[in-house]
């Protein structure tokens, strides 16, 4: 997902590369707090299904880069470009 916010309003947003449609369906992985409304974002409200995994995301983040540094793989900080905010 790529989008560019300017004066606090959404000027574009691209999911896989094509502008995002607002009439399409799309899967979203989050976090409970934001699904139950953490943030006042009610993300879960308009869901047509929900899955909840019992994945802690702590433990697949901490599992996740185990495996990266058991292979060697150096971490960089750094941007990507998917969240653009001018003022």
């Amino acid at each position: 997902m790529r989008i560019l916010v300017e004066d606090k309003e959404i000027e574009y947003c691209q999911i896989g590369g094509q502008p995002l449609d607002e009439d399409g369906m799309y899967n979203l992985v989050t976090i409970d707090f934001l699904l139950d409304g953490g943030d006042r974002f009610n993300i879960g409200s308009d869901a047509l299904s929900i899955e909840r995994t019992g994945i802690v995301m702590r433990d697949a983040a901490v599992a996740y880069l185990q495996e990266l540094s058991d292979s060697g793989v150096v971490l960089e900080n750094r941007t990507d470009g998917r969240v653009i905010i001018e003022d």
